[in-house]
């Protein structure tokens, strides 16, 4: 046997070994890769200050949605959606955008348009939270949110009033953009007069 072919034979082994070798270096790739994503997304945790001012963790019960968490999610969309200024309502609205409708967004957008050259003159708007009540508790939720907004001009003249805005929540199937498994279909003022709610 010729040189030549011994090490023709060698070299088609070796080929062979390390065509194996790359393969199974390729399928454990693949595994890490397909561990890495099942374990590092992590449950997102949903949390409150209780009464003592401690944070506590909201209990899910299996991912059933509890007055609890309800409560939390509206009052952390009333912040964001009724408290702003001119120069923070863009960011707001995008940071909360996966927990609206698309009514919702478009009403607030309405509203700002209508509200544009009041706004951009240096109008802030703060609504603090007094009472809430979840007076429909099936799906979709619908919760009386009750408090006093705060209007500032430019000119520093304050103007603060009652107002009391319903909150239409349904509960969607959680994604990665809405862990909360939560979305406001709308949010509507209600308006009081003498004689009774209108």
């Amino acid at each position: 046997m010729s040189e030549l072919a011994f090490n023709r034979i060698i070299l088609q082994k070796n080929v062979r070994i390390l065509s194996y070798v790359v393969l199974l270096l390729l399928v454990l790739n693949l595994l890490q890769a397909i561990v890495l994503i099942k374990f590092s997304r992590k449950p997102v945790l949903l949390v409150r200050e209780n009464q003592t001012g401690s944070i506590e963790m909201l209990n899910f019960d299996n991912y059933r949605i509890t007055e609890a968490v309800v409560e939390n999610f509206v009052r952390w969309i009333s912040n964001e959606y009724l408290s702003f200024g001119p120069e923070s309502l863009p960011a707001q609205i995008e940071s909360i955008k996966h927990f609206l409708s698309v009514e919702s967004k478009e009403s607030i957008l309405k509203s700002y348009d209508k509200h544009k050259k009041s706004i951009e003159s240096g109008v802030f708007f703060q609504f603090t939270l007094k009472e809430m009540e979840i007076t429909k508790k099936s799906n979709p939720y619908q919760i009386d949110v009750s408090g006093a907004m705060s209007i500032l001009d430019k000119n520093g003249r304050y103007k603060q009033n009652e107002r009391t805005y319903v909150f239409d929540v349904l509960q969607v199937k959680p994604t990665f953009e809405n862990p909360y498994g939560l979305k406001v279909i709308s949010i509507t003022e209600k308006i009081e007069n003498e004689g009774g709610e209108l």
